[in-house]
C-alpha cells in the first residue's frame, strides 16, 4: 500500500545533489527583486515580489513537495542571521521606494513566511513595522497553513502592519491522495478549513495556489480536479486563486521522471480550459503563473507549452489575461490558425487510462523505489 512515508523517502533520496551544491555566491543581505503582471483593483499592476534568502523550508529538508524547489533561492551554506533578514527588507524598501505609490507587494521566504525556522517572529515584526513605516498600504506572503494557527502570532503581525494583509496557502488539490500521497503536500482539508476561519475571523485575506500539470494524471483529470478545487477554495472564503503550472525544477520527482520521458510538461491549454469551465466571477479571479522564467538567478529547465506555431502568443495572451481578465482574450483562443487547440481537445482531453490515480501512482513509485535502492 502506497503511504506517504514513501513519497517522503523517495523525495529525500532525489533532494541529496541538492544539498551537495557548491557553496551559494549570493550576497546573504540583499532579497531577490521581480515582478509579476497582475490586475488589481480593476487595474493593471505589476506586482513586486521580494523573496528573502533564509533557512530552507522544513519541509523541504523532511521530503518536500514532488515538483518544487523553490530552496534554490534558499540557504544551504551560507549563515543566515536575524540582521541579514533585515538588512534584505531595508534593501528592497530602498530600491522599490516610495511604497506609498504601491498598491500592494508581495513579500515572502521560499518556504513559509510564518514558519519561525525561516523568518523568526520577532523579525517578522520588525518586517512589518518597516513596511508599515515606509507606507505601505497592502502587503501579501505565503505560508503553509499549519503556521497560520497561532492566534496571538498574527494578531501581533497584525498590529505591527496597519494596512491590508493577504495570505497565499498552497493547497493543490481538494483531492486528499493527489495532495498527500502523490504531491506529498501535508495538509489535510481540515487543516485548511480550520485556517481559513482562523484567518477571516482575525480579517487577514487569503488565497490559494493550485496546481496544474501533476503527475500521474491525463490532461482531462487535471483540469477536472484542477476546478474542483478552485471551486472548493471559493466555498471557503479565498479572495482569488492562482493556477501554479508545473515547470521542471531540479532534485524533484517531475524532473526525474522527465529526464527518463515518464513525465511531459503539461499543455498551455489545459490552464485555459480550466478557465473556460469555471463561472466568469470565479475566472476572473485567477491568475495563470510559472508558465515563463522569472528574473532570477535560477531558470527553470522546461516549461508547458502549446505547439511551436502558436506557444509564444499564447503566452503573451495568458500575461493578458493576467493583467485585464477580459474572458474575450480566452475566448478569441480558441479559434488560433494553427488549429492547436482543436487538436489537443481531440487527441488529449480524449485520453483514459485502465488504472485508477492510485494505482498509477503506486506502480510508478515503487519501480522509482527500486531504481534508487529505496
Amino acid at each position: 500500500m502506497l503511504t506517504q512515508r514513501i513519497t517522503q523517502d523517495i523525495m529525500k533520496e532525489l533532494h541529496k545533489p541538492h544539498f551537495s551544491r557548491p557553496k551559494e555566491q549570493w550576497d546573504p543581505n540583499i532579497p531577490i527583486i521581480y515582478f509579476e503582471e497582475t490586475h488589481t483593483d480593476g487595474k493593471e499592476y505589476d506586482v513586486p515580489l521580494v523573496i528573502l534568502r533564509t533557512n530552507p523550508c522544513k519541509w523541504f529538508v523532511e521530503g518536500g513537495c514532488v515538483m518544487c524547489n523553490y530552496e534554490l533561492l534558499a540557504s544551504h551554506t551560507k549563515k543566515i542571521t536575524e540582521q541579514s533578514i533585515l538588512n534584505q527588507v531595508d534593501y528592497a524598501i530602498a530600491e522599490l521606494a516610495p511604497l506609498h505609490e504601491l498598491q500592494y507587494l508581495v513579500i515572502t521566504s521560499g518556504g513559509s513566511f510564518m514558519d519561525d525556522y525561516e523568518v523568526p517572529h520577532n523579525v517578522r515584526i520588525q518586517i512589518a513595522e518597516k513596511l508599515n513605516k515606509a507606507g505601505l498600504k497592502s502587503l501579501s506572503f505565503e505560508s503553509e497553513a499549519k503556521f497560520l494557527l497561532n492566534e496571538n502570532k498574527l494578531k501581533e503581525f497584525k498590529d505591527a502592519f496597519k494596512g491590508q494583509i493577504s495570505v497565499g496557502i498552497g493547497l493543490e488539490s481538494k483531492n486528499d491522495f493527489i495532495r498527500n500521497i502523490m504531491l506529498n503536500k501535508s495538509l489535510t482539508r481540515s487543516l485548511f478549513e480550520r485556517t481559513a476561519k482562523k484567518l477571516s475571523n482575525l480579517n487577514y485575506k487569503y488565497y490559494s495556489y493550485v496546481l496544474y500539470g501533476k503527475p500521474f494524471l491525463t490532461e482531462l483529470e487535471d483540469i477536472e480536479d484542477t476546478v474542483s478545487t478552485i471551486m472548493y477554495s471559493y466555498r471557503h472564503g479565498v479572495s482569488m486563486s492562482v493556477i501554479e503550472v508545473v515547470n521542471i525544477q531540479p532534485f524533484t520527482l517531475t524532473h526525474y521522471l522527465w529526464e527518463r520521458g515518464d513525465y511531459k510538461t503539461a499543455s498551455l491549454w489545459g490552464p485555459i480550459e480550466v478557465l473556460r469551465r469555471l463561472p466568469l466571477e470565479i475566472a476572473r479571479g485567477i491568475s495563470i503563473k510559472n508558465i515563463e522564467a522569472d528574473d532570477i538567478e535560477e531558470k527553470p529547465l522546461d516549461f508547458a507549452k502549446t505547439c511551436s506555431e502558436c506557444n509564444d502568443i499564447i503566452i503573451r495572451r495568458i500575461r493578458e489575461w493576467n493583467y485585464t481578465r477580459n474572458i474575450n482574450i480566452i475566448n478569441e483562443l480558441l479559434n488560433f490558425p494553427c488549429n492547436c487547440y482543436i487538436k489537443w481537445k481531440k487527441t488529449e482531453l480524449s485520453k483514459r487510462s485502465t488504472l485508477t490515480i492510485e494505482e498509477r501512482t503506486s506502480k510508478v513509485y515503487f519501480k522509482i523505489m527500486n531504481e534508487l535502492g529505496i
